[in-house]
């Protein structure tokens, strides 16, 4: 076939990968065995690439690690679809894996958005990518293009329409990474770095929403820890109704709602019914989903600067048309504990790790065909600095050059293009780091 497509001689394929984002059970444990055992047999110059599930955690990406181990495939893939907080957060993520077992082909990942903050995050994580080159062995960004009014998914990395193209902020700083790649990483310390902390929660409060049910919430109760049992009004709820909130501000992180849920009507396997806890005017909330995936799971979300992201794997729930339900949900811990009970069943619980972002961080590499060293430089706080670069002698180290992507955090939208786009930065005075930036340095 590829013959008579003009095509004869071998496109030299390396990687094959089997399988996309599957759920790890024993029907694809055979299936994956039987494909790999024939590649293996045909062709033992290509190198197969597992699958690890849709997310970076949960039960399919230890099945998949684990199955991938078993069978001694060469390199397993991984998906990242996640806020900015969890990549400022899982900037060390690879630094302890094994270097003895598979390794990474980070398939895809991406931050929800195209503003200066999803950015900067992705810039971040991929220092920790660069850093762990030896487990890392590829990594491929979210969708690449995205047709403008003809597309399901955000982000992609370049829209476009029948006249325009339109690079986004995560284009700018994919390709100030890959026009100063190298193949050597070394080892980088950072002293008085620009702090930065996460805002308070200014405030808690209960809301409820629906899509694609008909639904009546009674028996309403909310506590916080000095008023217990407070009763609320009934409230029934349609598609087109919006998040209906269900409490003022309660003044308090830790708090407990309780309603009984009935499905009068809906798409059964569309609809879902959530429950909203936290600062909704804006700060950081949280969202419990009954009927993520087309109503097959209940799922904790978070929302944190403006995007919504798994907290945890969804864990296996459908609401039926003509159900009722008695659901009770309680945040503890100054706001760091979340369970939800059905029927007085605990049907999950999360405990939010509280990480620390990592939003000032750096990477150094050479490239050895060249000769040429880059000093890459994150800083997503508010804070402008000027870095003196020293190597482990603590003397000096030259920058001939610099260039540098520079924007409000807030700043881009999917299908425009970059508010900003790189542009070159002075260096006879020292390296100044803006804020909000990512600094490329370039060493003599």
């Amino acid at each position: 076939v590829r013959a008579s497509l003009g095509h004869p001689a071998s496109f030299g394929l390396r990687y094959v990968g089997v399988g996309n984002e599957d759920q790890i059970d024993d029907v694809f444990r055979d299936r994956f065995r039987q494909l790999l055992d024939a590649l293996r047999e045909r062709h033992p110059e290509i190198q197969v690439v597992g699958t690890a599930g849709p997310a970076p955690h949960g039960p399919d990406f230890d099945a998949g690690w684990a199955l991938a181990r078993e069978l001694e495939v060469a390199v397993v893939d991984e998906h990242s679809y996640k806020s900015p907080r969890w990549f400022f957060q899982n900037v060390g993520r690879y630094d302890g894996y094994d270097r003895s077992g598979p390794r990474v082909y980070l398939g895809e990942y991406g931050s929800w958005g195209n503003t200066m903050l999803n950015a900067l995050a992705e810039a971040a994580y991929m220092t920790g990518l660069e850093r762990n080159g030896d487990v890392v062995a590829l990594a491929s960004y979210a969708p690449l293009y995205g047709k403008v009014d003809h597309t399901q998914w955000v982000p992609d990395l370049i829209y476009f329409d029948g006249e325009r193209v339109y690079e986004t902020l995560n284009y700018h700083v994919q390709a100030m990474f890959s026009r100063t790649a190298g193949d050597r990483s070394h080892r980088i310390e950072i002293e008085d770095a620009p702090s930065w902390s996460r805002p308070e929660t200014s405030g808690v409060r209960f809301a409820v929403s629906v899509k694609d049910f008909d639904v009546r919430c009674t028996d309403i109760s909310c506590s916080d820890t000095s008023t217990p049992g407070r009763r609320l009004a009934d409230v029934a709820l349609a598609p087109a109704a919006g998040r209906v909130g269900l409490t003022a501000d309660l003044g308090d992180r830790d708090v407990e709602l309780s309603l009984t849920l009935d499905v009068d009507g809906g798409d059964a396997d569309r609809g879902s019914f959530a429950i909203h806890v936290g600062d909704l005017d804006g700060g950081e909330h949280w969202e419990w989903n009954f009927g993520t995936w087309l109503n097959r799971t209940m799922t904790l979300h978070a929302t944190t600067d403006g995007f919504r992201d798994e907290a945890s794997p969804g864990v296996p729930f459908r609401l039926e048309v003509g159900g009722t339900y008695r659901i009770r949900v309680r945040v503890e811990g100054g706001g760091t504990v979340f369970s939800v009970f059905v029927d007085d069943v605990l049907l999950h619980r999360h405990v939010d790790p509280r990480e620390p972002e990592h939003r000032f961080v750096a990477s150094c590499i050479t490239d050895s065909r060249t000769g040429q060293t880059t000093v890459r430089i994150v800083n997503a706080t508010d804070v402008e600095t000027t870095v003196a670069l020293v190597d482990e002698h603590r003397q000096p180290l030259v920058a001939h050059s610099a260039e540098t992507l520079a924007a409000p955090p807030g700043a881009g939208v999917p299908f425009e293009s970059a508010p900003a786009s790189p542009v070159d930065l002075s260096v006879r005075e020292g390296v100044r780091v803006p804020a909000w930036s990512l600094t490329v340095v370039h060493l003599d």
